[in-house]
């Protein structure tokens, strides 16, 4: 980019004429002023998967902004995992994709699911995915050559979320058969297996320090389990509808959850104390919720098309924006 100071000094704009001066210095500010938006340009903070089968990369402008990325998939998306440059989306069809966000493009996986794929997440080291479907499978496959290797078949219907345990030696299932699976990573076979809910159990994650596991369902409950023996440690009645999301903080000492009710609610993980929650009344459904890196904010995606993002300490909404479709995933990529 052209330094706007040594540029004044190459032109000698007092020696022209006055018309000619005044066209020149309104150039040259026109010229800064498109250089320093280009400098300025706005990094993704997120992206955005939905129906119709787009994919948006979010980021911050006077609100948050998005811009379409190449149309890989033809059905909605419905799960998205992102790490160091590699995104992964699933589509209501089974298929799964990989991106390059630098290229802005992205390749449809072979050997994929047969039934709609609902949740992505990787391994710590970002060696392996593991992905859900409601084909009643996880697949498991390595990053590097995205290649499928195993198949976990444990649940009787829809498996709908799936988490990596941070020292990697377990991973977690939940689906609509109401169970909560654990698997031994190192021989893929089921380690443990309770009947964690009363209706579909939508989402799961491990907390930071790996000694507990939150799960969210379609019976309103948000649960937390004791790992590895799956004993309950707490369970509240969190929302007036269905939960279909949740995330912990980073630290560790927050759990974040989202549903049908139109509400994003802040609890103390250790607790399960309420400690403040967000209405957004103009939501249809809430579907997805991530912490960003440094555990101040949530993003959040739902059915009218609206991402948030939330001030978890103050429990409010300091940015908003709207996509042209429902968000069905998201995925906070810095």
């Amino acid at each position: 980019m052209t330094d706007s100071k040594n540029f004044f000094r190459e032109v000698p704009i007092m020696r022209l004429a006055g018309y000619t001066k005044l066209f020149l210095v309104i150039t040259l500010l026109a010229a800064m002023q498109a250089a320093g938006t280009t400098a300025m340009a706005a990094e993704p903070l997120a992206v955005a998967g939905g129906s119709f089968g787009y994919v948006f990369e979010v980021s911050k402008g006077h609100s948050l902004d998005f811009s379409k990325l190449d149309k890989v998939h033809s059905k909605t998306v419905y799960a998205s995992a992102y790490r160091d440059g590699l995104l992964l989306t699933g589509d209501k069809k089974g298929r799964l994709a990989a991106w390059n966000l630098k290229k802005k493009d992205g390749e449809i996986l072979e050997d994929s699911h047969r039934g709609a794929v609902r949740s992505i997440a990787f391994s710590p080291d970002g060696s392996l995915f593991a992905t859900a479907s409601k084909d009643r499978t996880v697949f498991i496959w390595e990053t590097n050559g995205l290649k499928h290797t195993q198949t976990l078949e444990g649940h009787d219907s829809y498996v709908y979320g799936t988490d990596f345990s941070p020292d990697s030696t377990l991973l977690a299932s939940v689906g609509s058969d109401n169970k909560l699976v654990l698997w031994d990573t190192k021989t893929w076979e089921e380690s443990k297996s309770i009947d964690a809910h009363y209706n579909a159990i939508y989402a799961v994650r491990f907390s930071p320090d790996g000694k507990t596991l939150a799960t969210a369902s379609a019976d309103k409950f948000l649960k937390v389990w004791n790992v590895p023996d799956l004993s309950e440690k707490w369970e509240v009645l969190a929302h007036d509808n269905g939960v279909y999301c949740l995330d912990f903080s980073p630290d560790g000492s927050l759990l974040v959850t989202a549903g049908a009710d139109k509400t994003i609610r802040i609890w103390d993980a250790a607790t399960g104390k309420e400690l403040r929650h967000v209405e957004n009344p103009d939501s249809v459904s809430m579907n997805s919720v991530e912490f960003t890196a440094d555990g101040k904010f949530v993003f959040v995606g739902d059915d009218s098309g609206d991402i948030l993002e939330v001030d978890v300490e103050q429990g409010t909404i300091v940015e908003r924006g709207k996509a042209d479709t429902a968000v069905k995933a998201l995925a906070v990529i810095n």
